[in-house]
């Protein structure tokens, strides 16, 4: 799945097995009266034998050495000031890095160590606000802030952060509800992960 269909194992034989490391811990609070909550954890996960490109003796070949650390923070709230009326809100803080990669850039190695994996925002922010009533008219508005974020591994081209907004309105009868859902609102399209 690399640049270099051709690349096979070193020395033969399958790569070793990708592995990982992680750890998540969380707190989630809720009031007893369902009117506020919210929800904050924090992770990091390290993978490890991850297939990296290189070449021995003129030949393209993979190696099971490349590792990489991905930790973070995340907070998310709700506020319900109504019974059909909710406000919600969250934040996040991601670090996804390189730790021992090494690839082949223009046919030279280069490691990668302490470089920002690809397409990999630092923070992201999102709002929004829900109307929905048990009958009759109800609808939402919600945006997200994607950040900056790399578009090579060797963090040379950053990519400027974006919004991106969405937006339903609905009514809902005895039965089913009807409803028209828009997405996306400012055509943004840009490759994060």
């Amino acid at each position: 799945f690399g640049p270099d269909p051709e690349a096979k194992p070193e020395g033969g034989g399958l790569l070793t097995p990708e592995t990982q490391r992680s750890v998540i811990v969380g707190l989630k609070a809720d009031a007893p009266n369902g009117k506020v909550g919210f929800d904050v954890d924090g992770f990091f996960v390290d993978f490890y034998n991850q297939p990296v490109q290189a070449t021995s003796n003129g030949v393209g070949v993979l190696r099971s050495i490349g590792q990489q650390r991905y930790k973070g923070i995340d907070l998310e709230g709700a506020l319900r000031p109504a019974k059909a009326l909710t406000v919600k809100g969250n934040i996040g803080w991601d670090d996804a890095r390189y730790r021992d990669f090494v690839d082949q850039i223009d046919g030279v190695p280069v490691q990668l160590a302490g470089n920002r994996q690809v397409l990999t925002p630092a923070f992201r922010a999102g709002a929004g606000l829900l109307y929905a009533p048990e009958r009759r008219w109800r609808g939402s508005l919600t945006g997200t802030w994607i950040g900056d974020h790399f578009l090579n591994s060797l963090n040379t081209f950053e990519a400027p952060g974006y919004a991106v907004v969405d937006a339903s309105l609905g009514y809902r009868f005895e039965r089913f509800t009807t409803a028209i859902l828009a997405s996306n609102l400012g055509d943004r399209r840009d490759a994060v992960q």
